[in-house]
């Protein structure tokens, strides 16, 4: 996380985001000029989630810490 600069990964989102988020956010018709801001948001929001697993030694399990990832950008139609 503190090296994200030497691990290069600005240029590894950039792909992801080219490959996988672009088509998505296309094809819910989400403006063009949202889409950087709504993946930043979103970006951001997991790196806190999993800097903050980090910081706990990771004692949670990634399935517990996925499924917050999930809640937390989960549309509130999903949820029950």
């Amino acid at each position: 996380m503190e090296k994200a600069d030497v691990l290069n990964l600005h240029s590894v989102y950039g792909r992801i985001f080219s490959h996988v988020f672009t088509p998505i956010l296309q094809r819910f018709n989400v403006p063009k000029a949202d889409r950087s801001y709504l993946m930043a948001f979103f970006m951001q929001g997991m790196m806190a989630v999993i800097g903050e697993w980090l910081k706990g030694d990771c004692e949670d399990s990634v399935e517990h810490v996925a499924s917050i990832i999930q809640a937390c950008v989960a549309s509130p139609l999903d949820r029950d």
